[in-house]
Protein backbone atom coordinates (compact mmCIF):
# COMPACT_ATOMS: atom_id res chain seq x y z
CA UNK A 1 0.00 0.00 0.00
CA UNK A 2 1.72 3.21 -1.46
CA UNK A 3 0.41 5.32 1.61
CA UNK A 4 1.75 2.76 4.60
CA UNK A 5 4.89 2.88 2.39
CA UNK A 6 5.53 6.56 2.49
CA UNK A 7 4.65 7.07 6.25
CA UNK A 8 6.54 3.64 7.44
CA UNK A 9 9.85 5.35 4.64
CA UNK A 10 9.09 8.65 6.90
CA UNK A 11 9.48 6.83 10.11
CA UNK A 12 6.05 7.20 10.71
CA UNK A 13 4.72 3.58 11.62
CA UNK A 14 5.18 2.97 15.15
CA UNK A 15 4.05 -1.04 15.50
CA UNK A 16 3.66 -0.82 19.52
CA UNK A 17 0.45 1.58 18.61
CA UNK A 18 -2.24 -0.25 17.21
CA UNK A 19 -3.54 -0.23 13.47
CA UNK A 20 -6.59 2.03 13.72
CA UNK A 21 -3.59 5.35 15.14
CA UNK A 22 -3.07 4.68 10.89
CA UNK A 23 -6.19 5.21 9.27
CA UNK A 24 -6.07 9.10 9.64
CA UNK A 25 -2.56 9.57 8.69
CA UNK A 26 -3.54 6.98 5.98
CA UNK A 27 -6.30 8.93 4.36
CA UNK A 28 -4.54 12.52 5.01
CA UNK A 29 -1.81 10.93 2.64
CA UNK A 30 -4.08 10.14 -0.24
CA UNK A 31 -5.93 12.92 -0.05
CA UNK A 32 -2.75 15.07 -0.09
CA UNK A 33 -0.85 12.77 -2.67
CA UNK A 34 -4.69 12.84 -5.72
CA UNK A 35 -6.54 16.07 -4.63
CA UNK A 36 -8.79 15.71 -7.28
CA UNK A 37 -10.43 12.99 -5.07
CA UNK A 38 -9.68 13.77 -1.90
CA UNK A 39 -13.00 13.66 -0.21
CA UNK A 40 -13.38 9.85 -1.21
CA UNK A 41 -10.20 9.29 0.80
CA UNK A 42 -11.25 11.48 3.94
CA UNK A 43 -14.54 10.07 4.02
CA UNK A 44 -12.88 6.45 2.98
CA UNK A 45 -14.94 3.20 4.77
CA UNK A 46 -11.42 2.45 7.44
CA UNK A 47 -11.89 -1.15 6.56
CA UNK A 48 -10.43 -1.35 3.37
CA UNK A 49 -6.97 -0.05 5.59
CA UNK A 50 -7.11 -2.57 8.10
CA UNK A 51 -7.30 -5.13 5.54
CA UNK A 52 -4.71 -3.76 3.63
CA UNK A 53 -2.35 -3.01 6.57
CA UNK A 54 -3.13 -5.69 8.92
CA UNK A 55 -0.41 -8.41 7.33
CA UNK A 56 2.62 -5.65 7.91
CA UNK A 57 1.31 -5.67 12.06
CA UNK A 58 1.72 -9.38 11.76
CA UNK A 59 4.86 -9.31 10.25
CA UNK A 60 6.01 -6.77 12.90
CA UNK A 61 4.13 -7.62 16.22
CA UNK A 62 4.06 -5.06 18.52
CA UNK A 63 6.37 -5.66 21.35
CA UNK A 64 5.53 -5.86 25.01
CA UNK A 65 7.42 -5.26 28.23
CA UNK A 66 6.93 -7.72 30.57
Amino acid sequence: MEAFDYLKGQGLIDFEKPMAHFYEPIKNYLASKYPDRAGQYKNMDEEPIRKAIRPFFRKNPQKTDL
